[in-house]
């Protein structure tokens, strides 16, 4: 992907998406986004538009240095949305094993 398409993505990527819940959106050197979980500082979820692939996103979930999953998602029109999106999934899958269960509380 041209250097002023990413430039683009990332601008409109901060203004529209900044953040999700606990998650903030950062720009990594050339070609890494990724979104950090404000809370569990060690989580973060790195996405890549047509790094590996043309067309493709890659997603890799990392937690203390450690990759815990990677995934491929088909990227064909290249617009802010449709790369939060993408990513959008492993954030929510996330969010909920970063608070683990609900635990109980008096006013239940």
């Amino acid at each position: 992907m041209p250097e002023k398409d990413i430039d683009w993505l990332v601008q409109q990527i901060q203004r529209r998406y900044p953040k999700f819940g606990s998650w903030w959106f950062d720009y990594e050197y050339p070609g890494y986004f990724v979104y950090y979980h404000t809370k569990k500082k060690d989580l973060s979820i790195y996405f890549t538009p047509d790094h590996e692939e043309e067309d493709i996103v890659a997603i890799q979930v990392t937690k203390d240095g450690e990759v815990l999953e990677v995934a491929k998602i088909p990227f064909k029109n290249r617009t802010p949305k449709n790369l939060f999106n993408a990513v959008l999934p492993w954030l929510e899958k996330y969010s909920k094993q970063a608070w683990g269960p609900r635990e109980w509380s008096p006013r239940d």
